[in-house]
Order: structure tokens, then sequence, then C-alpha cells
């Protein structure tokens, strides 16, 4: 439930900024390095 909830929250307080979003994730997605498989699959704590 806390998930869902924070994703809702997350969704709602940026309802408004829909281009923008999209134009910032292609602007990362082209600009930045690609992440490895061994940060994306490391376990923080």
């Amino acid at each position: 439930m806390d998930s869902y909830l924070g994703e809702f929250c997350w969704r709602f307080n940026r309802r408004h900024m829909q281009p923008q979003l999209f134009d910032l994730a292609l602007h990362n997605l082209t600009e930045r390095k690609p992440l490895t498989f061994k940060k994306l699959t490391q376990e923080i704590f």
C-alpha cells in the first residue's frame, strides 16, 4: 500500500509537467552513461 500511495502522489504532483518530463527523459537517455547491471542490481542497506 505504501508503494502504491507513493507512486500515486508522485504522479499527482507532476500531472502538469508531462511535456517537460518527456523532454527530460529524452535528454537523459541521449546524454548520460548507461546504468550497468552491477549497479542496477546492487543492494543498498
